[in-house]
C-alpha cells in the first residue's frame, strides 16, 4: 500500500515532536552457540558516529516477554542523559518463536546470560559503547538476571537488582508460583533436586560478587519475596560491596505508589551515574525523604 495516500485522523501527543528523544532501533548479533539473537537499542540523545558511550542494559522481566520498537520512558530518560541503552531479548523472551523461548528450560541463566553478554560486545565491536563504562538493571526476571551478571561478571560498574532471585530452594516456598519454577528449573520436584536448584541460584556464587548493587523490592510481594533481596543485600555488606536496599511498603510484585516509583527511578540514575560515569553522589536511602518531600 502506498503510505503517500494515507490520510491521517488524529495526532496523539503532538508535543513529543519538539523532545530531544535517542534514536531507537532493532539490533542482532550472534550468540555463543552461534544463534541470532537481538533487541533494542536507543542511541545516546545527540550521538556522534566514532564517539564511544556509557551503556545500561535494561533486562525485561517475564522471561516470556519482549522488548519492541516503541517508546519507552526508562530508556529516553537515560538516553537524554548521554548513555546508549541495550534491551536485549535473551533466550527465555518472546517473539523469537517457541525454542528461543524455551532453551532455558533446565538451565535457567546461562544461555540467557551469554546473550545479554555477546550483545554488549557487539556494540563495544561496533564502537559505540565504552566497555570500561556499563551498568545493568531489571526487575522480576529482570532482577534473577541482573543477580546472576553480579556473581557471574565484573564488567559493569553498577548494577541494581528489582525483586530478583538470589536463592530458588528458600524462594520456592515463599513463592506463590512453584510450578512455574520447576518449569524453568528442570520440572524437578524441589525435595528431591536440591542440587538442581542451588546450582542455578546467585547466591551458590555470591562470592564471585563485586560490583556496587542497589536493591529494590516490595515488602509485601508475592511472587519474588522480599527475603531475596534481603539474602543479597546481608551478603554484599558481609562481602564489603557497596549496596543499599530499598523496600517499599505494599503487597504487589511490582511498586504500587508512583511517588515511590518516582525514588526508584532517581536512586537508579544517581547509582548508575556515580559508579559507571563517576559524576554526582551515589544515592542512599536517607536522600529518600528528599525526594519525596512535597512542593511547597
Amino acid at each position: 500500500m502506498d503510505r503517500a495516500s494515507w490520510i491521517q485522523l488524529v495526532d496523539v501527543n503532538p508535543q513529543v515532536r519538539e523532545w530531544a528523544l535517542g534514536k531507537e532501533v532493532e539490533v542482532e548479533w550472534t550468540s555463543t552457540d552461534g544463534k541470532t539473537a537481538g533487541g533494542v537499542l536507543t542511541y545516546p540523545v545527540g550521538y556522534e558516529e566514532g564517539t564511544r558511550y556509557p551503556l545500561v542494559v535494561t533486562i525485561h522481566g517475564g522471561p516470556a516477554s519482549a522488548d519492541v520498537l516503541g517508546f519507552n520512558t526508562s530508556a529516553q530518560v537515560y538516553a537524554g542523559a548521554g548513555y546508549a541503552v541495550l534491551r536485549p531479548n535473551y533466550r527465555g523472551s518472546t517473539n523469537y518463536g517457541n525454542a528461543h523461548r524455551t532453551d532455558i528450560v533446565g538451565d535457567y541463566f546461562t544461555l540467557g546470560f551469554d546473550d545479554i553478554m555477546t550483545g554488549v560486545d557487539h556494540l563495544i565491536d561496533q564502537g559505540i559503547v565504552d566497555g570500561d563504562r556499563m551498568g545493568a538493571f531489571g526487575w522480576s526476571a529482570g532482577g534473577h538476571w541482573s543477580n546472576w551478571i553480579l556473581t557471574h561478571t565484573n564488567r559493569f560498574k553498577a548494577i541494581s537488582s528489582g525483586a530478583g532471585t538470589m536463592n530458588w530452594i528458600s524462594m520456592y516456598a515463599q513463592s506463590d508460583v512453584q510450578r512455574n519454577r520447576q518449569f524453568y528449573l528442570g520440572d524437578g520436584f524441589l525435595y528431591e533436586s536440591f542440587d538442581t536448584y542451588w546450582d542455578q541460584s546467585p547466591l551458590k556464587y555470591i562470592m564471585n560478587a563485586k560490583t556496587p548493587t542497589m536493591i529494590h523490592v516490595v515488602e509485601g510481594d508475592p511472587r519474588v519475596p522480599s527475603p531475596q533481596s534481603v539474602e543479597l543485600h546481608m551478603a554484599l555488606k558481609k562481602l564489603g560491596v557497596p549496596t543499599e536496599l530499598f523496600m517499599y511498603p505494599g503487597r504487589s510484585h511490582g511498586i504500587p505508589d508512583a511517588r515511590n516509583r518516582l525514588v526508584q527511578d532517581v536512586s537508579e540514575m544517581a547509582w548508575m551515574d556515580y559508579y559507571v560515569r563517576g559524576i554526582g553522589e551515589k544515592f542512599e536511602w536517607e536522600q529518600v525523604l528528599k525526594t519525596l518531600e512535597k512542593e511547597k
